[in-house]
Parts: C-alpha cells; sequence; structure tokens
C-alpha cells in the first residue's frame, strides 16, 4: 500500500466566527448543525477540537487499482445481471461459469467447465473467473 499520503492533517479545525455573530448560531464541524448558545460555547468547541487534534490524523487513503478483483466483479454482476433477466432459465440446477463479462460455459460440473477452459486457453487467469449456481425452480416448491 502507498503512503504518499502520509502527511498529517487537521481533522478538526479551530472554528472562527465573524466578530459580528449574532448568537444562537449554527455551524458545520465535525457534526453538522452544532448549535452554539454562546460565546462561550464556541470556547468549549475549540477547547474540545484542540483535544482531538492532539489525535494524529492520517488523509484517507485512496484504495490502489486492483484490476483482476474489478474485472471479477464486473463479471459477477453481469452474471447476476443475466440470471435476473432469465438468460439461464434454460438451465435449471446448473453453474455458469464467466469471465470478463463473457460466459465460459454452463453445465452441471462447474470444475469440468473450467478446466476445458484452461485447456482450450492456458493463458486463462483463474483469478478472474466467476461461477454461479442457476436455481431450480422445483427446489423451491412448498409441499403440505
Amino acid at each position: 500500500m502507498s503512503h504518499d499520503n502520509d502527511e498529517l492533517v487537521d481533522p478538526c479545525p479551530p472554528v472562527i466566527l465573524p466578530p459580528d455573530v449574532v448568537f444562537p448560531v449554527r455551524v458545520d464541524v465535525p457534526i453538522c448543525g452544532l448549535l452554539l448558545r454562546d460565546a462561550e460555547d464556541l470556547a468549549d468547541l475549540n477547547r474540545y477540537l484542540n483535544d482531538i487534534r492532539r489525535i494524529p490524523q492520517r488523509k484517507k487513503t485512496v484504495r490502489e487499482p486492483d484490476p483482476d478483483g474489478d474485472a471479477t466483479f464486473a463479471t459477477f454482476l453481469w452474471l447476476d445481471e443475466q440470471r435476473k433477466a432469465g438468460k439461464f432459465v434454460a438451465y435449471p440446477g446448473q453453474w455458469v461459469v464467466g469471465i470478463d463479462t463473457r460466459i465460459l460455459g454452463i453445465g452441471p460440473d462447474a470444475d469440468e467447465i473450467i478446466q476445458r477452459a484452461l485447456e482450450a486457453d492456458p493463458t486463462l487467469r483463474t483469478e478472474r473467473v466467476v461461477v454461479i449456481d442457476i436455481p431450480d425452480p422445483k427446489d423451491f416448491i412448498l409441499t403440505r
């Protein structure tokens, strides 16, 4: 993980109001809409913010790119969308195997589908393979 953003940041800068402010006044600090009834509340708030400021804080870390994870998640969402749209109703109780938003195969044995796909293309990136099941409606029939 990159540590480029390790500079300390001030999570709670002091609240500074114009000298002609009329109390009560609402301010947005880490608590939005905080009501300050008078100047003493403002002094108390800044004292508390000063205490909070002593806790080391870091800038928000941005997630590093993960092309494999992103591609896998995109494939999962795509396959799930296809399933919900009824594209696989002809395959109840079977497995759909996909990669990079394309279908590698459909059948009763997901491992076999993956193995055949690897034999056809040994460069296949298995970390991107997604397997979903197609529910069989007869498995959900309620009996009395």
